[in-house]
């Protein structure tokens, strides 16, 4: 050990023997006593500021700002007055009583705002003089609405208002020189505590300074010695914190925090040797063992993505079979009310038929109704029929050379008369050249009837169907598009659309009926022509459109 390292060791003995709270406590108990004394003089004066400042604010500020409001509040009824008396009109009239009302509450506001006796005193003089003017006023007022005005009320009038104008103009400047008073003490104050503060801040940080020069040079030296020791043990020498270990080991515990830890590193010093070859066994068995864990670890969150992974895909699955059941369950439901409701005026129909003569009128009604109703039904079972076989891939389509425009203009045809009925307007938009598609004539008539039917159902009267068909050069092939000025669609529900029993959740769906496999037919058949079929909607009544593409012949 050298001899540095010998004189610090002897520093830690000779080190006064007082703990450092203890040097602390006396130190920042002068610094507190102090910054009491400046606390309480900058209490005392912030007081003061604070005093002036309300009285500025609550006393002096409100009271000028009503007598100010007050005098405005007279100028305007004497000119309304004015107004009146050379020009009696009954708007001119009515501005003079809304001013002269308004003074009068300026006259309350304005004693409100005298808390003080001072106040209370100098607003007396004011208040009564106005109150003297506004009752003047209006009987000049009543005297030019029953004829004409006294000159010696003319004269009062002028006296009062110049009275009136005097007491205002003695009331502000009182309030004024009292403002500026207030403003003096306020000021006086504040200068005071920024002295106070400034001279406390110094005071305080001459302390401080003491405070730590002499406790760091209480515990400079013994603090190097101990670092050196700590030093001296980590390259692995145990000799300096042996020499800190007390001579006498009976000897009562010293007070001082720094004899205290030099003791502590004395008495640790030989258990610290022996410790650290244990320490090193058991740190490698504790790394083998970290790496094996590391590894289970890493393998467990492996298994747990793949249980995560399978649990959110069993979660898709029940949520698709739950929707499939409800729309199951919703398509049964509407299947029976579909072909329920036929039956009803069928079978009044065939009574009908059994209580009158054949070919008459009502005969001929009946009839006919159980024409219509038998057609419906077939149309929903022909529905049934055709998803059923295209889901079963049973359906085939042929192929040959179709003009799409004739197709669409003989399906206008067969609705002329539904459109007629539902005060409907129809747009037309197609070339004048054949537009030839290849497919199936049947189905495309198909498809073309069905999105048409759909617009015709969910457009009300006195809407239009916009028809077109074009070319699409770029993808070759022909777009036809079916637009309305109907209900629109829900954007969320745009994505289920298509598919086979799904409707719109909205009143006007469920009254207009249908097994919502329309448009399921549009896709799926559209799709055995090698097209395809979008749905656009700007939201709940904004119309919707309706796009079907075909590969061009």
């Amino acid at each position: 050990m050298s001899v540095v390292q010998s004189e610090d060791v002897a520093a830690v003995h000779r080190e006064l023997d007082l703990t450092l709270g203890q040097r602390l406590t006396i130190g920042f108990g002068t610094l507190l006593l102090v910054i009491a004394v400046f606390a309480v003089a900058v209490f005392i004066w912030h007081q003061q500021s604070v005093d002036a400042q309300r009285d500025y604010t609550e006393q002096l500020m409100p009271l000028t700002q009503q007598t100010q409001a007050l005098d405005r509040s007279l100028l305007n009824a004497s000119v309304a007055m004015r107004n009146y008396v050379l020009q009696p009109e009954p708007q001119r009239l009515a501005n003079y009583r809304s001013y002269a009302e308004q003074a009068r509450r300026t006259l309350v506001q304005l004693s409100a705002a005298a808390t003080s006796p001072e106040g209370t005193t100098d607003v007396r003089p004011v208040t009564e003089a106005a109150r003297a003017l506004v009752a003047q006023l209006d009987k000049v007022v009543d005297q030019r609405l029953a004829g004409a005005v006294a000159p010696e009320d003319e004269a009062a009038l002028v006296s009062l208002r110049e009275k009136s104008s005097m007491s205002i103009y003695q009331l502000v400047d009182q309030q004024d020189a009292r403002a500026a008073q207030a403003l003096e003490r306020m000021s006086a104050a504040r200068d005071k505590v920024s002295r106070g503060l400034m001279l406390l801040a110094g005071i305080g940080a001459v302390l401080c300074i003491a405070i730590a020069w002499f406790t760091t040079q209480s515990i400079r030296r013994p603090t190097r010695a101990l670092v050196q020791t700590a030093v001296a043990l980590e390259r692995g020498d145990w000799q300096p914190a042996l020499h800190l270990a007390p001579s006498d080991p009976r000897a009562p515990p010293p007070r001082s925090e720094m004899r205290l830890l030099s003791r502590a590193f004395g008495a640790a010093a030989a258990a610290l040797e022996h410790r650290e070859r244990d320490l090193r066994a058991k740190n490698l068995k504790i790394q083998s063992q970290n790496e094996e864990l590391q590894a289970q670890s890493e393998e467990l969150a492996s298994q747990n993505e793949e249980l995560v992974q399978q649990g959110n895909e069993l979660r898709a699955q029940s949520d698709a079979l739950a929707e499939s059941n409800e729309r199951k369950n919703h398509f049964l439901g509407v299947l029976a009310h579909e072909l329920r409701n036929p039956l009803a005026p069928i079978s009044n129909s065939i009574n009908i038929l059994k209580r009158v003569p054949p070919g008459t009128e009502h005969a001929q009604r009946a009839q006919a109704v159980i024409e219509r109703q038998t057609r419906h039904m077939i149309r929903l079972i022909d529905d049934l029929l055709d998803v059923t076989r295209i889901s079963q891939g049973k359906i085939r389509v042929q192929s040959d050379p179709v003009d799409l425009l004739d197709a669409v203009r003989n399906c206008i045809e067969d609705q002329t008369s539904t459109l007629e009925q539902g005060n409907l307007h129809l747009a037309l938009d197609m070339p004048s050249e054949p537009l030839r598609v290849r497919g199936d004539y049947t189905r495309i008539c198909q498809v073309f009837g069905n999105l048409l039917n759909n617009a015709i159902k969910f457009t009300n009267a006195g809407g239009t169907i916009h028809v077109s068909v074009r070319p699409d050069a770029r993808s070759n092939e022909a777009v036809l598009d079916v637009q309305d000025t109907g209900v629109g669609l829900d954007p969320a529900l745009i994505p289920q659309l298509f598919q086979p029993f799904s409707q719109g959740a909205n009143a006007y769906t469920r009254t207009t009926g249908g097994l919502g496999l329309g448009l399921a037919l549009v896709k799926a058949l559209a799709e055995l022509h090698g097209g395809s079929v979008t749905a656009q909607s700007a939201g709940p009544n904004q119309g919707s459109q309706f796009t079907v593409r075909l590969p061009l012949a």
